[in-house]
């Protein structure tokens, strides 16, 4: 959210501050080895193009564009042609003032669109297009440019800044909704393997009996990363309260039931401490100790699959698995991927202790990381140049697949391929509707979880996918459980709808409402009901808990209260700029060696 503490900093300062730390970058930068008019700026100053992550990602949406527009082919994000400040990418310095200085750069080098990718760029930008009297000629100074925002909403007219960010096409995801899906995912995978899960140490229920589980971390409890969590933990209840009671046994002999998943906490001296500081590493470092200290915690108390959402903190936890896997301690255990297709980073192309074979795909057979949760960072870039050099800038404009150009908040969405699991996961994306499951007379006795996989799963990450279509409509609240409308719902349907009614408590989805999506219960600002940056998500995700000093000095515990980014699934126009139209026509664009 944009605080109203923060000050918009004074133009005259502000524009001699840019100019001196453009000299200073200048004057340490490389040769320009390239000329582009499509130029990226990284997250922070730790961050590089070739991070196998998020830099890579944004950047292979450029190299798509420009491979789709004209055949020009740029060199991958790890080619030695490329380094900082030689006309493909920047560091943005460490505040807002460098990070604007970083936008100005790029524009001198011949940008004509600025990508700026993660979400702390948002201050930056909304500096950058504020209407505020002192700003004009800071504001003036990018009147001819345009500016990607990935992962992260534009506000208009808000304090402190009251920005007109006509210049500006933004895109947030719904990861939530993309990990749900890699929970179910998950759930099949670890069912289908758990003779391989179950063997050595492993997480117990109430009665004592061997259950599968999970665990997740974050590297910071920002939005951005919490949603992704709780959208893992939404579709590892919905597993554990719809899909697996329907679903008897793995296979045709009948001979493994299929198990609910536990979800499990980092402190190993009790797996079920809920508190937030065991799934919080406290930073995105590549050398965090609280990652491998977390991670070990959750292998300890029985977690089958870690989903490390900390960016470079996923090779700890690969590195951890490997050198511990087969102490008698430690469950034994996968890592879920976050943001790419993590199980084809050859960093983490990394073998299970003793070479079990585990998994269906043939490529990643065995590995530590069988798939990913993903947003699809190169797709949507893709489709925002697409849109604004199409010209479909401002009010009033058609999307291009599912996009829209400057001016506009894109949401990357299930529907439109934003986001969701990778391709590997999608053999175990089973249909989530019952009654497409082809039972006779719902007779589910005679269902068995690898038929399923069989004949009921996802085939791609598209809207057209009829396994797809049922997730988009459960997220959407457009569920249909009944096999004839017409007809009244059988028992099955109606123990069902105990779980989604909004009568039923505890076992329902986010807000105790029946709905299984992430959505919002809050009034912004300006008392908008839809106010698409912020949700406060205590009200449904109960268990997670923090320890608080109170000013006597007694300790209490209580519930967490946060918020995550929030984008409507609907594009809102914030404002129109007829002039793209003319500034960034595809001819206009180009890319070269220097």
């Amino acid at each position: 959210m944009i605080k109203k503490r923060k000050k918009i900093l004074n133009a005259a300062a502000l524009v001699a501050s840019v100019s001196l730390v453009s000299i200073s970058v200048t004057a340490c930068a490389s040769p320009l080895s390239f000329e582009s008019s499509v130029q990226l700026v990284v997250s922070d100053n730790f961050s590089t193009l070739a991070d196998q992550s998020f830099s890579e990602s944004s950047y292979d949406g450029i190299r798509d564009y420009f491979k789709n527009n004209g055949n020009i082919e740029l060199p991958v994000a790890a080619s030695k042609e490329i380094k900082e400040n030689n006309g493909i990418w920047k560091k943005p310095g460490v505040d807002t003032v460098s990070r604007i200085a970083s936008y100005r750069y790029a524009v001198q080098d011949g940008a004509k669109i600025v990508v700026a990718t993660g979400f702390n760029q948002g201050d930056a930008l909304q500096q950058l297009t504020s209407t505020k009297p002192e700003n004009k000629q800071f504001k003036n100074s990018f009147t001819d440019n345009g500016f990607i925002f990935v992962d992260g909403g534009m506000v208009k007219d808000a304090e402190p800044f009251k920005s007109d960010p006509y210049n500006v096409s933004s895109i947030s995801y719904r990861a939530d909704d993309g990990s749900f899906l890699s929970g179910i995912s998950t759930a099949v995978f670890l069912n289908l393997y758990q003779d391989y899960f179950t063997e050595g140490k492993t997480a117990k229920d109430k009665d004592g009996n061997k259950v599968l589980a999970v665990s997740s971390f974050v590297g910071l409890a920002f939005g951005s990363t919490l949603n992704f969590m709780n959208g893992f933990r939404l579709g590892i209840h919905y597993w554990n309260k719809v899909l697996q009671p329907l679903i008897p046994t793995v296979n045709g002999e009948k001979t493994k039931p299929t198990l609910p998943i536990k979800w499990v906490s980092g402190n190993e001296k009790d797996p079920d401490d809920l508190n937030l500081q065991y799934f919080v590493s406290g930073s995105f470092s590549a050398n965090e100790q609280k990652a491998t200290i977390l991670s070990e915690g959750m292998r300890k108390n029985g977690a089958n699959v870690i989903f490390p959402i900390a960016g470079p903190q996923t090779q700890l936890v690969v590195n951890g698995i490997v050198s511990k896997q087969d102490h008698s301690e430690f469950a034994r255990s996968i890592v879920l991927g976050v943001d790419t297709a993590q199980e084809k980073t050859k960093s983490l192309e990394v073998d299970l202790p003793k070479g079990e074979k585990v998994g269906k795909d043939a490529n990643h057979k065995g590995k530590i990381i069988q798939f990913s949760s993903v947003k699809n960072l190169a797709g949507s870039v893709n489709g925002v140049l697409e849109a604004i050099t199409q010209g479909r800038n401002g009010n009033g404009v058609e999307d291009h697949n599912g996009y829209y150009g400057l001016g506009w908040n894109n949401v990357g969405t299930v529907e439109n391929a934003g986001v969701g699991v990778s391709d590997a996961g999608l053999q175990y994306l089973i249909n989530p509707n019952w009654n497409e499951w082809g039972v006779q007379n719902l007779d589910f006795s005679k269902v068995t979880l690898e038929s399923l996989v069989e004949n009921k799963t996802a085939k791609v990450l598209s809207a057209e996918d009829p396994v797809i279509k049922q997730y988009i409509a459960l997220l959407n609240e457009d569920f249909k459980t009944k096999k004839d409308p017409k007809k009244e719902p059988t028992p099955l349907d109606l123990k069902a709808y105990e779980i989604f009614d909004k009568e039923s408590t505890g076992l329902n989805g986010p807000m105790n409402d029946g709905s299984w999506r992430i959505k919002n219960n809050t009034k912004g600002e300006n008392g908008d009901e839809n106010n698409y940056l912020s949700l406060d998500l205590s009200n449904f995700l109960k268990g997670i808990k923090n320890k608080i000093t109170k000013p006597d000095g007694k300790v209490e515990t209580v519930d967490v209260t946060y918020t995550v980014p929030h984008p409507l699934a609907q594009y809102e126009a914030i404002t129109s700029w007829p002039k793209a139209n003319e500034l960034f026509k595809k001819d206009k664009m180009f890319f070269r060696k220097s």
